[in-house]
């Protein structure tokens, strides 16, 4: 079962991330908008992609109570990072010709159709040039696109993106007993996470 796995990657780091947010924007007003940081459950089998997702609750919860949501950003898996050739895989083979075959950055992922805060953000967090940074838009149909729980959020509507590391397109430790500390990249992590905090820091 992955609730007896390390998780090291997959979702140590994603919670890391989070905790860094909240503990360096604590006394950020962030200009107009209004800031959550939320942490999930259930987001694994057999629960995923059903309405038990702590994800689909809280999205769900905001759309009844007719909530604006400018953006959401969801923090997947963030920290392993390979510079050796042939360690990033993708959804469809020709994909590396326009992504190349290296596993040495993060990806910002949007869905066919962003909206404003989509496009804001990931213009925003390739210029902040914290980390080696790729944009990817794709229908949400294709594997792996919507593997997290940003998912819930274009169900509702709402303009959502993921940062990630590509997962098991990358990571072969994915829901394995090796996904581990040591395996993790932290100078790399921590400048996915300063990314973000650079760019909420500067949304409008």
């Amino acid at each position: 079962m992955c609730d007896t796995l390390p998780g090291a990657d997959d979702n140590g780091t994603g919670v890391v991330g989070l905790l860094q947010i909240m503990k360096q924007l604590k006394n950020d007003t962030l200009g107009k908008y209004c800031f959550e940081v939320v942490a999930y459950t259930l987001e694994e089998p057999p629960f995923f992609a059903t309405e038990y997702m702590g994800s689909f609750v809280h999205a769900e919860s905001l759309h009844s109570r007719g909530v604006d949501v400018f953006g959401m950003v969801s923090l997947e898996m963030i920290g392993y990072f390979s510079d050796a050739k042939k360690s990033q895989d993708y959804p469809l083979k020709f994909l590396r010709f326009f992504y190349g075959n290296v596993g040495d950055y993060i990806t910002v992922v949007r869905k066919m159709n962003k909206g404003p805060f989509a496009r804001n953000f990931s213009g925003k967090y390739k210029k902040s040039k914290k980390v080696r940074t790729k944009k990817f838009t794709g229908p949400q149909k294709l594997t792996g696109i919507d593997f997290s729980d940003h998912r819930n959020y274009w169900h509702f509507e709402y303009d959502a993106i993921m940062l990630t590391d590509t997962a098991f397109y990358r990571n072969k430790n994915y829901h394995r007993s090796t996904d581990t500390v040591d395996t993790i990249d932290f100078d790399r992590m921590a400048a996915v996470i300063d990314g973000v905090l650079w760019t909420l820091r500067r949304m409008n």
